[in-house]
């Protein structure tokens, strides 16, 4: 039972993973600072999904907000490469 509800987890954490390709999110790196850009790819790993941030893997556990796009998340620093 303890395998099946890991598995579930795990395709669920992908499935939203894959929803955000596209959005703007907001995360906080390992020194606390806080970036935004749009997410164009995800990888799976061992340690779960991996967000492609303008060239910046973030793990989706770092992602601290989501928008559409029509409203601007506050950061201190923008990967965005436009």
């Amino acid at each position: 039972m303890a395998d099946q509800t890991s598995l579930l987890l795990a395709s669920q954490m992908a499935f939203g993973a894959s929803g955000l390709v596209g959005r703007h999110v907001t995360w906080s790196d390992a020194d606390g600072e806080i970036h935004k850009g749009v997410v164009s790819g995800v990888t799976f790993g061992a340690s779960g999904p991996v967000l492609d941030i303008g060239g910046t893997e973030v793990p989706l556990a770092n992602v601290v907000s989501v928008t559409d796009g029509t409203s601007t998340p506050d950061a201190t620093t923008d990967s965005d490469s436009d």
